[in-house]
């Protein structure tokens, strides 16, 4: 579970990572801490990562903090490539975020 303030109200929202199946994880956010929880988006691995490593969303890394300049904090993941993705809240999807990988 992480906490930081997603959509830049002031209060602090909860994020978790929920696993699904070995290709596909979610994350869902409790907003403020007082809502149920909602999917914030969610990503499925595809053949060609499930080849090389079976369990490809047990590896996935979360972290928050201010990544861009929007108002509020960031979600952003790292999954098995190490390439980075941040959250987008206009599109409600993860984005790439850098060139290379960590």
């Amino acid at each position: 579970m992480l906490i930081a303030d997603l959509d830049g109200n002031g209060a602090d929202d909860i994020v978790r990572y929920v696993l699904e199946n070995p290709t596909r994880g979610r994350w869902d956010v409790s907003w403020g801490g007082r809502t149920a929880w909602q999917t914030l988006t969610s990503v499925d691995y595809p053949s060609s990562v499930t080849s090389t490593d079976p369990n490809p969303a047990y590896a996935v890394r979360s972290f928050v903090g201010r990544f861009n300049d929007t108002t509020g904090s960031d979600l952003l993941v790292l999954d098995e490539s190490r390439l980075s993705r941040i959250y987008d809240r206009g599109t409600a999807a993860l984005v790439p975020h850098g060139d290379y990988a960590y």
